[in-house]
């Protein structure tokens, strides 16, 4: 991941001025796009993982014929496609509504984009993020429940061994 950034890595340091700082506006915006991209796929796959584990806790383990029947490659490949397609509607939605336009003493790939994009950007990656977080604690909350019945039914078993002892 981190040698796709690289041509950004190495224009902003070829192009280092310590009195004032202005770059390419073109060059930096086309050499930056590896990491929305990279950021977004990722957004997506962890989305992708924590419903297959939710899954996994609903459906493998009260239908496990089911869950086993479920094409896990397919899978994989149609939430890698979807995640390719909203990180290449994002770039889009950045070189569409953003001007090219040389801002002085400014080295962030942020000065460069609008602030509607800045807006949409944040807004569905933190959207994202809360999907990440509910998932992961729908999985905490049914493998609570899965250890709590585990539990009672074990107390269960004993006191039913020991209702035949006596």
């Amino acid at each position: 991941m981190g040698f796709t950034a690289m041509p950004y890595i190495i224009f902003l340091m070829a192009h280092w001025n310590p009195t004032m700082v202005n770059y390419n506006p073109y060059f930096l915006m086309i050499s930056s796009i590896p990491l929305p991209i990279q950021l977004k796929i990722h957004l997506i796959l962890t989305i992708c993982i924590a419903f297959d584990r939710l899954l996994v806790s609903l459906v493998a383990l009260y239908c496990p014929s089911i869950y086993r029947r479920k094409d896990h490659s397919l899978y994989s490949l149609v939430c890698l496609c979807i995640s390719i397609a909203i990180a290449g509607f994002d770039i889009i939605m950045e070189f569409s509504s953003s001007p090219f336009e040389e801002k002085p003493n400014c080295a962030a790939i942020g000065c460069f984009v609008s602030n509607e994009f800045r807006y949409y950007w944040g807004i569905s990656n933190m959207v994202l993020g809360f999907i990440v977080i509910l998932f992961t604690l729908l999985i905490l909350l049914k493998l609570k429940l899965i250890r709590i019945n585990s539990e009672s039914a074990q107390v269960l078993r004993e006191s039913h061994k020991f209702a035949r002892v006596v």
